[in-house]
């Protein structure tokens, strides 16, 4: 335990369990930025506990995907946090400043294009997303 209910991911076997995913992403993201591009073969949904396991061909694609997780939602937490502090209010305002740049393409939260766009203020050293199949091999 130690984790609070917040967002985890593990690789396991040829698997990677996402715990609480929904907070920065929808099941459409997880499948075209992280199943499709690594050739996954599938994904299951477990509503009730909010956990997604995505299934690999083998453990070593499922490590890689956990570390592409990890960086993903390493960006999307830190954007959410720099939308935060641009509106205080955290309501309507928050795209206002700073997301308007991600969000011009789409109406959805901003947090949810961190796999495939990553904001000019997150490159610090970060794993490259997943943009297209050939950046993810070794």
């Amino acid at each position: 335990g130690g984790l609070g209910g917040g967002f985890g991911c593990s690789a396991s076997g040829c698997n990677l369990e996402i715990r609480n995913w929904s907070a920065l992403w929808t099941q459409e993201h997880l499948q075209k930025r992280l199943l499709e591009p690594l050739g996954g073969k599938s994904i299951s949904i477990t509503p009730q506990t909010n956990l997604a396991v995505l299934h690999f061909e083998s453990e070593k694609t499922a490590t890689r995907a956990e570390l592409i997780c990890r960086a993903a939602a390493a960006a999307a937490e830190k954007n959410m946090k720099l939308n935060r502090l641009s509106a205080p209010g955290g309501g309507s305002a928050a795209g206002s400043r700073l997301g308007s740049r991600v969000q011009s393409r789409s109406h959805s939260p901003a947090n949810l294009h961190q796999f495939g766009a990553s904001p000019p203020c997150s490159h610090g050293g970060l794993t490259p997303l997943p943009t297209s199949p050939t950046n993810l091999l070794p």
